[in-house]
C-alpha cells in the first residue's frame, strides 16, 4: 500500500470512521464503485464546520469523511446525500464545535450571502469576552440545534434562520439572548400585551452590539440534530445551556438569575 494511502487510512481510523477506506483520485471505496473526485489535505486537526458523511444509495453503503475541502478539490456527485455526522462518533462532533476550523462573526453571518447553510444542524457559540467574570473567554459556552424535534409537524427552522435570529432577534425568541442579557445586567421588560419579555428596543440593540463584538459561531450540518444535543450537553462543559444541563456548576446560578429578571419585569409597567 502506498504511504499516502496508509497515512489516510490512519486518519480514518483515528477519527472512528465506521468503515475506514482510502478515497483519492479514482480510488475504489468499500462498495466497489470508483469515484473520480479528490479530497485534498485530509487533516484531522482542521475539522471543518461542514463535516459530513456521504452514502451512495444505489450501491452497498460506504462511508467517507470530508475533512478538508481545499482548492482544487472536487465535490462528490450530486447523487450522494448527507447523513448524520454522528456516524463518525461523538468525539468528532465535539471537536468540530469546540475546536472548529474557524469561527464566524455577526458581520459575516448577517451578510445577504450568509455563509450559514439553510440546513439542519448544531451550532456552537464562542465568546471573545465572556458575559460573566465567572466564565472563561475564548471557548465554547453554548450549543443549540435547528430545527427542534417535532412529532406532529415539520419545522421550518434551519441553521441560517436560527443563528441569524440569535444575532439580531430579541430575548422572547432566543434563550441565548435572554441568558446573555441577564448576565450582562440589561433590564428585562414586559412588552406588547404584557405577556412577552424582552430587553426593550434600547436593551436589545445594546445586546446585539455586544454580541457583534464578542460572540462568534460555528456549526455542523446534521439531518437530525436533536439526536446529538443530549450527548453534547452531557459530555461538554456548556455553562450557558440550561435544558438537560443540571449537572453543570453554573446551572443553578443562571437559572436563578433569569428567574429574578422575570420577577422584576412582572413588577414593572409594560414597556412601550
Amino acid at each position: 500500500m502506498p504511504e499516502a494511502q496508509r497515512s489516510h487510512r490512519r486518519i480514518w481510523q483515528s477519527t472512528n470512521v465506521p468503515h475506514p477506506c482510502y478515497i483519492g483520485r479514482s480510488a475504489t471505496v468499500n462498495s466497489g464503485v470508483h469515484r473520480s473526485w479528490y479530497l485534498a489535505q485530509l487533516d484531522r486537526h482542521h475539522l471543518p464546520y461542514g463535516l459530513r458523511v456521504f452514502e451512495e444509495p444505489n450501491h452497498r453503503t460506504y462511508k467517507a469523511a470530508v475533512f478538508g475541502m481545499r482548492s482544487g478539490a472536487m465535490q462528490p456527485s450530486s447523487s450522494l446525500r448527507s447523513t448524520a455526522v454522528a456516524d463518525l462518533g461523538g468525539s468528532v462532533a465535539h471537536t468540530a464545535l469546540t475546536a472548529p476550523d474557524r469561527l464566524w462573526s455577526a458581520q459575516e453571518v448577517l451578510l445577504r450571502t450568509s455563509p450559514v447553510p439553510a440546513a439542519a444542524g448544531v451550532y456552537g457559540w464562542h465568546f471573545e469576552q465572556a458575559p460573566s467574570a465567572d466564565l472563561d473567554a475564548g471557548r465554547l459556552l453554548y450549543v443549540g440545534i435547528a430545527p427542534r424535534y417535532m412529532a406532529n409537524r415539520t419545522s421550518t427552522q434551519n441553521l441560517r434562520k436560527r443563528v441569524r435570529y440569535h444575532y439580531r432577534g430579541n430575548a422572547a425568541g432566543s434563550t441565548l439572548r435572554l441568558t446573555l442579557g441577564c448576565l450582562l445586567g440589561i433590564e428585562l421588560r414586559r412588552v406588547g400585551s404584557g405577556t412577552r419579555m424582552t430587553f426593550g428596543k434600547t436593551g436589545e440593540a445594546a445586546l446585539s452590539q455586544w454580541m457583534a463584538e464578542n460572540a462568534r459561531v460555528c456549526w455542523i450540518e446534521h439531518d437530525e440534530p436533536w439526536t446529538l444535543e443530549s450527548e453534547l450537553i452531557s459530555q461538554l462543559d456548556l455553562p450557558l445551556n440550561l435544558d438537560q444541563n443540571r449537572h453543570n456548576p453554573f446551572h443553578s446560578r443562571l437559572k436563578s438569575l433569569r428567574s429574578q429578571a422575570r420577577e422584576r419585569a412582572r413588577e414593572l409597567a409594560v414597556s412601550a
